[in-house]
């Protein structure tokens, strides 16, 4: 099973997980846990300029938005890290 992506310290392509508009309950190691719907941090041109990742998991839901994992590819392409020991299922 993937690791979770965790705002602030996960990445897809090299543009963090951006906490705006994140919910802020549920915490991997004291950072909230990334849901679909996450911003990625300006990491290039084009499509990589406001990236999203609009899915995660069809299994675990924080606040009814799936939870986002390793593996979850971002609009750009580019696909999240995972950290940390808490591992979902996709």
């Amino acid at each position: 099973m993937p690791l979770a992506s965790r705002i602030g310290i996960d990445t897809a392509g090299g543009g963090l997980l951006l906490p705006a508009g994140q919910q802020t309950f549920c915490r991997v190691a004291g950072l909230p846990w990334a849901t679909a719907g996450v911003q990625v941090a300006d990491h290039g041109s084009g499509s990589h300029n406001a990236a999203v990742v609009a899915t995660g998991s069809s299994v675990v839901r924080i606040g009814g938005l799936p939870a986002v994992v390793a593996g979850i590819p971002a609009s750009c392409g580019h696909v999240t890290t995972g950290s940390g020991h808490v591992e979902a299922a996709l």
